[in-house]
């Protein structure tokens, strides 16, 4: 389970370099390069409430939004992220 504090301190860290989130232009440029809006969309329709009611599908969308997604191998682990990912 993910610790909430760290998750906090993850998203100030995030906001210090991107200081308007995902609507800053930096990130904006970046989604630009990967199938955002589209990758959105979908999670919205596989992730709703009623498609969340069969545990199996949503763990089956949950993979086909990761694999379909250019951001795992775009995104390079920190320090903190690392902690966070082996920390208990």
């Amino acid at each position: 389970m993910l610790n909430p504090k760290k998750l906090k301190i993850l998203e100030g860290n995030f906001l210090m370099q991107y200081p308007l989130g995902f609507a800053d232009p930096e990130m904006v440029k970046i989604g630009k390069k990967h199938n955002v809006g589209k990758l959105t969309e979908q999670s919205k329709e596989f992730f709703s409430k009623q498609a969340r009611s069969n545990v199996h599908v949503t763990a089956e969308n949950m993979i086909k939004v990761v694999s379909r997604s250019s951001i795992p191998s775009y995104y390079k682990p920190t320090t903190a992220t690392m902690k966070l990912s082996t920390d208990a």
